[in-house]
C-alpha cells in the first residue's frame, strides 16, 4: 500500500472516530465531503508534479509542442532576437533616441534565452538538467576566472 493510500485510510478512520464511533449511524455526507477535499489536494499536487520546474524544462515543454523546425531557422531567430536586444540596450543607454519597446531589455533578453534554449533542445534532446548544470558551472567558473578583478 502506498503512503498516500495509508494516509487516506488513516484519515478516514480518524474522521469516523471524530464523528463519534459509538454511534450506530454515521453521517457519510461528512465523510464524502472530506474525501472530496482530499481529492482536491491530490489533484493540486498532481498538477504541481507534472509542471516543468526549471526554465529549461519549461522551454523544452513548449519546444516539443511547436511545429517541427530546423536548427538553422532557430539560429536566424536567435540573431533576430539578439538584434532586438541590442536595440533595447542602446535605447536604455541613451545611444538611440526612441521610446523603450514593450518588452524592454528584460523581455528581449528572455527572448534570446528562449531561442538559444530551443537550439540546445534541438541539438541535444536527451540532455538532463544535471548535465546542463554541470556544463553551466564550468562555464561560470571560466567566466569568473577570466573576469574577476585582480
Amino acid at each position: 500500500m502506498s503512503n498516500f493510500s495509508e494516509k487516506f485510510i488513516n484519515n478516514i478512520k480518524e474522521s469516523l472516530t471524530e464523528m463519534d464511533s459509538s454511534c450506530e449511524h454515521v453521517d457519510f455526507g461528512n465523510v464524502l465531503e472530506y474525501i472530496k477535499s482530499l481529492e482536491a489536494d491530490v489533484e493540486y499536487w498532481k498538477s504541481k508534479a507534472m509542471k516543468p520546474t526549471t526554465m529549461y524544462d519549461r522551454v523544452v515543454d513548449v519546444s516539443r509542442k511547436v511545429n517541427p523546425r530546423m536548427c538553422s531557422y532557430v539560429m536566424l531567430k536567435v540573431m533576430e532576437e539578439v538584434g532586438e536586444l541590442a536595440e533595447e540596450v542602446n535605447i536604455n543607454s541613451g545611444f538611440i533616441n526612441k521610446p523603450v519597446g514593450k518588452d524592454g531589455v528584460l523581455g528581449e533578453a528572455i527572448d534570446v534565452i528562449v531561442t538559444v534554449m530551443d537550439i540546445i533542445y534541438l541539438t541535444n534532446p536527451d540532455i538532463t538538467n544535471d548535465e546542463l548544470t554541470t556544463i553551466l558551472d564550468k562555464k561560470l567558473s571560466k567566466w569568473y576566472n577570466n573576469c574577476k578583478q585582480v
